[in-house]
């Protein structure tokens, strides 16, 4: 079964996680840092907004047992941007674009574990395509942010912006 990739994503199999995360499965969830968690009983999805927040995750990972790759091992993760696709090759897992609801007009990329045929995807508790970054997309340099946006301040975790396009807010999910 495919998980849902918006955004920066990083993906860890569950087996590597099992075997390799300093406190296991219990430690791994407590240690998620926002609401994008989705896993479909062999991949777990983590999405981040920001790329830096991302990196920050990933330094967790290292610190709590799990590798980078090496010419003679895969890496225990992999990273995915919802426009270009894996960061770095990754041969345990693959891309897809995916149908939600049947429609063709509503696609979104998605990642399996290499070989799975499974079909149905797994999305985050809440998820729907409507209004999603899927539907929405916008992409842009970073440390351009205010060519496009006006920020509007912070409420939480929850950077908030206005388009300067179109007016609509906007909003980045922060890690801290």
């Amino acid at each position: 079964m495919p998980v849902l990739m918006e955004a920066q994503s990083i993906i860890l199999s569950i087996n590597m996680i099992l075997s390799r995360y300093e406190g296991g499965w219990e430690n791994f969830k407590s240690e998620i840092p926002n609401d994008s968690f989705c896993a479909d009983g062999k991949l777990v999805r983590i999405g981040f907004m920001d790329p830096a927040d991302g990196m920050d995750y990933l330094d967790l990972l290292l610190a709590r047992g799990l590798r980078r790759g090496r010419a003679n091992r895969p890496a225990d993760f992999a990273t995915v941007d919802q426009m270009e696709g894996f960061i770095t090759p990754c041969a345990w897992a693959e891309l897809g674009r995916a149908q939600v609801d049947d429609d063709p007009r509503k696609l979104v990329l998605a990642c399996r574990l290499a070989g799975d045929t499974s079909t149905l995807m797994a999305v985050p508790d809440g998820w729907d395509f409507e209004g999603s970054l899927s539907q929405r997309c916008l992409t842009f340099e970073t440390g351009r942010e205010a060519e496009y946006f006006d920020y509007l301040g912070r409420d939480g975790r929850i950077d908030l912006y206005r388009n300067l396009a179109t007016g609509e807010p906007q909003w980045i999910e922060r890690s801290t």
